[in-house]
């Protein structure tokens, strides 16, 4: 999409873009760790001991550490996951050896772009151990290098979820930090204006937002001349002691342009909805011959179809295969194959090559999939629950 940039708003969201960066935490530490510290290549198996043989290692072992080792390096991720399992049975003090080396491994895994065995590990451990706050955040560095900024986020709200204690939490936010930062720097260099807005409502959605991510959200939206959403961040700021000064300042800024812009006399165009408990359900049509049901879910990065769903769908019409990636769920982290749409139709917008992930869904009959950011990105959207109807407007 398309929008004019008045010389004014320009500057001012230049001007406001670069100090805001200034007031995010500069690189995160745990982020820094891991793109640029060296982690050694696993070491290979000891010759000397108890014989212990993988597929294709002649070698033998002499130790719980030294087997764990050659499991992983032998990527027998399973049973190395078990033996951790018995050796916490028998001889904790072996543990944190152990630890070292599955977080040594995956780093290593990570910096040469391993990406098959890096997920195949990680599910392994995850499936165990689903609140390893440390596999947590590698795994949503490996999202972030992927170019999935939003399930990397969904992976540090786990993250942020198990960290009891304050080291942990200090280790998650300053991962956190930097992965806001990368994101926004990368994105504003490709003004992908409308990707980032669509960033920082996920944030918003999924309680990780604080008021500079709110500041800068408001000046997205005054870059895209969304000024009722710009006020809407922007008036409860003001009451902040530390951004107050600078939420008053933009508002004073807008307060000409706005008065140059009428109210809008529309909401935008109007979409039935269903009620399903406390959920709303939008019908869609996809590649313009086969409507299906989704859930609006803003806390979802993509938009999603079930496995049955996306079988009928394909019997019906071609979808191009684009690859997997890992998902947060309900029921933990995830694979799911990634499917492009040429044709998304909500009510009368039309949307061109949108992406669909293909999960293993429980919502229950009747439902197809999610209706994620990805698509509401691109809309200034209300649900109006008293008349039950779903407002859309293009930004």
């Amino acid at each position: 999409m398309k929008h004019a940039f008045p010389v004014l708003l320009i500057a001012i969201i230049s001007f406001y873009l670069g100090w805001l960066a200034n007031d995010l935490v500069t690189q995160g530490d745990e982020s820094a760790s891991l793109t640029t510290s060296h982690t050694p290549e696993p070491e290979a198996p000891v010759t000397t001991g108890e014989v212990r043989r993988l597929p294709g290692v002649t070698e033998v072992v002499e130790s719980p550490a030294q087997l764990f080792r050659q499991l992983l390096a032998g990527q027998a991720f399973e049973e190395a996951v078990l033996l951790f399992e018995q050796v916490a049975e028998s001889d904790e003090a072996q543990l944190p050896l152990l630890r070292a080396d599955l977080l040594a491994h995956l780093r290593y895994l990570l910096q040469q772009d391993n990406n098959e065995s890096l997920v195949a590990l990680v599910d392994a451990w995850l499936s165990r151990y689903y609140d390893d706050v440390d596999v947590l955040i590698i795994l949503a560095e490996y999202q972030r290098r992927q170019g999935y900024p939003d399930e990397a986020a969904r992976v540090v709200q786990f993250a942020f979820t198990y960290a009891l204690d304050p080291a942990q939490r200090e280790s998650v936010s300053r991962f956190f930090q930097g992965l806001v930062e990368k994101t926004d720097a990368a994105w504003s260099r490709q003004q992908q204006w409308v990707e980032l807005l669509g960033f920082y409502q996920l944030l918003e959605s999924i309680g990780l937002s604080e008021p500079a991510f709110q500041l800068r959200h408001a000046a997205i939206s005054l870059a895209l001349e969304d000024f009722s959403t710009a006020r809407e961040l922007l008036l409860p700021l003001t009451g902040n002691i530390e951004w107050a000064g600078k939420a008053k300042e933009l508002l004073s800024l807008m307060k000409p342009q706005v008065a140059s812009v009428p109210e809008r006399e529309s909401r935008g165009d109007a979409i039935p909805l269903l009620r399903r408990g406390g959920h709303y359900l939008v019908t869609v049509s996809l590649n313009g011959d086969s409507e299906v049901t989704l859930m609006i879910d803003t806390g979802a990065s993509m938009s999603s179809v079930s496995k049955d769903t996306f079988k009928a769908l394909s019997r019906r019409s071609f979808y191009d295969y684009l690859g997997w990636r890992l998902f947060n769920t309900a029921n933990g982290v995830t694979r799911a194959n990634i499917y492009r749409a040429t044709e998304f139709r909500i009510g009368a917008h039309v949307l061109q090559d949108v992406d669909l992930a293909v999960l293993e869904l429980g919502e229950g009959r009747g439902i197809d999939g999610l209706l994620g950011m990805n698509v509401l990105q691109y809309y200034r959207f209300e649900i109006d629950q008293d008349e039950g109807v779903l407002y859309l407007q293009e930004r």
